[in-house]
Order: C-alpha cells, then structure tokens, then sequence
C-alpha cells in the first residue's frame, strides 16, 4: 500500500506576549501527541494569523516558541513549512485614511488586481520579512515561485515521486478592521499566476487564509470560480471554527478545509483550539481529513468527534485535471518495497554478524579497467553514488555485500526520490534478484515482473523510466548481461548490475558492446 503524503494543517495562532505561556501550553501537548502518533508530515501549512498585531516580536516569539520545536520535534526542514499571512497579521497602524478609502470603494476584481500589482503592503512588512530571512530557497526537491509582485509564492514539491504544487496566497493584503468582509480581493491574477506555475504538479493545494464567503461580490464567478477548478484542496482558517466541504458543480471539483484556531487569542470555554491532519492516497484517489481539538482541563490533543465520527472522515480526492503518470506510481510502489528491502538486509546481517542488533557496513567500490589485457585496479575508492551515474557492472566474491549494497541503493533512492533542477523526473530504481525469476530467464520474463512490481495499470507500454539494479547474475551470464543490455537500450532505461567472480568480468571488460559500461571491484 502507497504511503500516503500528509499535511499538519496549522492556522490563527494569534502569538503576543500576554499569550505566550497559553500558546507554549499548547505546543506541549502538540509535542506529545506528535510524538505519541509518531507524526511525521510531509508539509506543515499555516494559514494565517500568526501574530496578534503584526509586531516584529510576535515573529521572533512564534519562531522561539512555536517553530522551532515543532520542526525539531516533527523532523521537518523549514522549506517544509509554508506561511501565509491573514488579518491579525496587518499592522493597522500602517494602514493610512486614503488607502482605507481605496480599499473600500473597490468594486471591480481588475481594479483591485492592478492596486495589487504596484507594490508590496507595507501593512504586511513585518510577516514578509519574518518569512523571507527563516525559510530558505528551493532545494533539489523543491521549486519555490514568486507570484503578484511578491504578494503572495507557490511551491512545487517531490515528495516518493508525487509532485505537490502548494499555492501560498495572499487573502489579507487589503485588510484595514474588523470590518473587512466583502471588502476583499484575491485576484484572478494571484490565482492564475499559481495555476501557471504549478501546471506539472500531479495534487495541488491553494492557501488562502479567507473563507470563501469573506470576498467582494465581484470576486465569485471570476477568481473564486477559477481557484475552484484548478485547486484539488483548498485549506483556508479565520472562522477558528472547523469546517469541511466537498464541492461539486458543473465547472468544479475540490476539497474546502477551514482549520480550528490553534489558539483562539483569548480564554473562551465555548471555543476549543486545535488543528487538522490530512493524508492523501494519490493512487486510491483519497483524502482522509483527521481533526483534532485541545482539552484545557487535561492539557492534551484528542479526536474532534464533535466535528467528525470518530474524529476523521475520507473524502473522494478530485483529481481530474491532474493526469497521474504511471512513472510516479511506480516510485511509489517501489518506495513501498524499499521496507521489504530492508527487512531482507537486517535478515540476512543478522545471520552473518550473529545479532539481533546489525551493522551495515559499507563495501569498498574500485574502478576496474583492462588495458592491453593486463587488469588495472584503482585503488582510490569511489562513492556509493557513482554507481547510478551511468550503466555499471560490480562484481566481487560470493560473500563481498554485493546483494546488500545493492538492495541499500535501491531502497534508498526511491525513498528519497526528488525533482530535477528541470522539474524532470528521477529514474525510478527496481531490485530484480534473478534467482526469483522463472526460469528461463527473457525479456519478456523481466517485464511479467517488473509490471507486477511496479502495479502499472497499462501493461508493457505504460512502464515508466527505470533504473534496473539486477542482482544473482549467475549462469549463462555473457548472453544475460547481453540481453539487459538491449532490453534497456530499447526503453531508455539505464542499468547496475551484479556479477560473481573476476575472470567473467574481465569477459565482458573486452567485449566491444561493453565499453561504454563501468566496471567496479566490490571488496567487503
């Protein structure tokens, strides 16, 4: 089964010193309960209210009190974290009589659009810097975009081969009072600039601080409508009340989640803080909303079941205007093996070393090459990663690791899958023991298996870009070697594989359809 990707769903924190310890109070039990679950998200999103006023020192207290011990508690980086900004983080102070009165007597989503496009709010100064000088740019494994004059950013990331577009918009860049509602703009621009942005994202979400029913009339048909169509998910806070809707019409399919306040911002009974879970089954096509609220009396999380049976509810996850390529599903499926993987590994060390408790120890890799028939052995050792460089061959005694290292790697990369610098998917790595493969052994044979390992639903020609990591190439292993070769070279796939015995080695070292593949001595 795919590991699903999940989302810690955060928003309304509303931190200020007369607060603080009511907010640390609640991390505590955030932390428990984080640990006790044993959460691991995969993206942490806030949507809005961070602070109480907007002050600097709000930001600087969030980050000592909230932030840093949820991102070392949860093992998340801060590129993992996503923030977005709502009304209590405006400075008011900031906010001038004349831009008060231009932002009320707006009336047209175009003439909103084009105020928004001059210049960054000032307003909002103190939560742009704040989130600028904490989260860093965009990794391998992650596209960061600025959209709308730096209103607002989308991301784009990979996570086991999904790619999940997130769209931070900015729902709060006209709001002055209380009175903010049906006064507000999102934009068609913010919007489309996001859509654009995150064309190849297989889920994509969309932040946005303000409910639906919070913007200008105007607002409904044009930027609302096309939030509606082109956002599978769309997670919104403000109402410090839980709220869920699958949204069905004519034009539109999508999920609308509106968070519990984290922390309300003041000591009311009748109003419980807490914070939502999202799991996503890209494969099933599934979404699993998990809420949960904090009980003051014991200081701990627990199921909101006031909210939801049980305190969870699956939804149907739209994903119509997402093609989901079989290459991703493979890496999923793959990733999923990669624990199978493991356990062998721990099986069989702990046969060799005699423990329960085993150590991996890691073989040393020297290049190997034949010149004018004499073998030549560098004894500089290479890294475990220029294996997946190119077509490789590694070859050792029957006891050197080579089934170990080889299981590691497979395991490994496809846990670790990520994005190119392009937005171009990686390879996804297949383990394939030859000894586990009906005899006798063909091409057609290796696709049978690799269909059902990799779960494609289209049959041969729906295979995804592979990398083969062949283990147990024992007989007849010239003609075997031969047939991986073209059988790669025919769906551009690349290939790592493993040989006993130096003597078949140098063999195939010599053979002219072998000289663009790199030979490796493994010695334990």
């Amino acid at each position: 089964m795919a590991v699903p990707i999940t989302i810690l769903h955060l928003t309304d924190i509303h931190i200020r010193g007369k607060h603080a310890d009511d907010v640390k109070r609640r991390v505590n039990a955030f932390i428990k309960f984080a640990t006790a679950k044993a959460l691991k998200p995969d993206i942490v999103v806030v949507t809005g209210d961070i602070a109480f006023s907007g002050a600097k020192g709000e930001y600087e207290l969030f980050e000592k009190i909230v932030l840093l011990p949820l991102a070392n508690c949860l093992h998340v980086q801060p590129k993992h974290f996503i923030l977005i900004p709502g009304n209590h983080d405006v400075e008011r102070d900031l906010v001038t009589a004349p831009q008060n009165e231009l932002a009320r007597s707006l009336s047209q989503t175009r003439d909103a659009e084009n105020l928004l496009l001059k210049e960054r709010s000032p307003r909002l100064k103190n939560f742009f810097s704040f989130a600028q000088s904490f989260f860093p740019g965009a990794g391998s494994s992650i596209v960061t975009s600025q959209i709308s004059a730096e209103n607002a950013h989308t991301r784009l990331f990979s996570i086991r081969g999904i790619r999940v577009g997130v769209a931070a918009l900015n729902s709060a860049w006209l709001c002055v009072d209380d009175n903010d509602k049906n006064h507000l703009f999102l934009t068609e621009r913010q919007v489309s600039d996001a859509v654009e942005t995150l064309k190849s994202a297989h889920l994509r979400i969309a932040l946005c601080h303000h409910p639906f029913d919070w913007y200008h009339s105007a607002e409904a048909k044009l930027s609302l409508g096309d939030l509606a169509r082109t956002f599978d998910v769309i997670l919104t806070g403000h109402l410090h009340q839980p709220e869920s809707e699958y949204q069905l019409t004519p034009s539109s399919e999508t999920l609308v989640f509106t968070g519990r306040a984290f922390f309300d911002g003041k000591i009311r009974e009748q109003v419980e803080d807490g914070f939502h879970v999202y799991e996503a089954d890209i494969a099933q096509r599934r979404l699993v909303a998990r809420y949960f609220k904090y009980v003051r009396k014991r200081d701990v999380f627990a199921k909101d079941t006031d909210h939801a049976d049980e305190g969870e509810f699956p939804f149907n996850l739209p994903l119509s205007r997402s093609l989901f390529p079989s290459h991703s599903l493979a890496i999923q499926r793959l990733a999923d093996t990669g624990n199978e993987l493991q356990q062998e590994i721990r099986q069989e060390l702990s046969i060799l070393q005699g423990t329960t408790n085993p150590v991996i120890v890691t073989p040393k890799l020297f290049p190997f090459t034949l010149s004018k028939g004499k073998r030549i052995l560098d004894r500089r050792a290479v890294a475990l990663s220029d294996l997946l460089k190119a077509n490789a061959i590694v070859f050792g005694p029957a006891d050197s690791g080579k089934s170990i290292l080889l299981k590691s790697l497979a395991s490994e990369e496809n846990t670790n899958s990520s994005l190119e610098d392009n937005g171009d998917a990686v390879p996804a790595c297949l383990y394939l023991s030859l000894s586990r493969i009906p005899k006798p052994i063909t091409s057609a044979t290796i696709i049978d298996v690799i269909v059902k390992l990799t779960g494609v639903t289209g049959g041969e020609g729906d295979l995804p870009l592979l990398r083969l990591i062949v283990d147990d190439i024992r007989s007849d292993t010239e003609a075997t070697v031969a047939m991986i070769q073209e059988l790669c070279g025919q769906k551009g796939w690349s290939f790592l594989l493993a040989l006993s015995g130096v003597f078949v080695a140098e063999t195939l070292a010599q053979a002219e359809s072998c000289k663009h593949i790199n030979f490796y001595a493994i010695q334990p």
